[in-house]
C-alpha cells in the first residue's frame, strides 16, 4: 500500500527531475514522459 502522502512526494521528485527551468509547470509532453508514455509513438 502506498500512502497519499508518499505519492505526492514522489511524484514532486519526479516534477523537479523534470523541470529543469524551475518554472513550476511542465508541459502534457513532461508529464507524459514522467509516467513513462509518449504521445509520439
Amino acid at each position: 500500500m502506498i500512502t497519499k502522502k508518499d505519492f505526492m512526494m514522489m511524484m514532486e521528485k519526479k516534477f523537479d527531475e523534470v523541470d529543469k527551468s524551475k518554472k513550476r509547470v511542465l508541459s502534457v509532453d513532461d508529464v507524459m514522459r514522467i509516467y513513462g508514455r509518449s504521445d509520439k509513438g
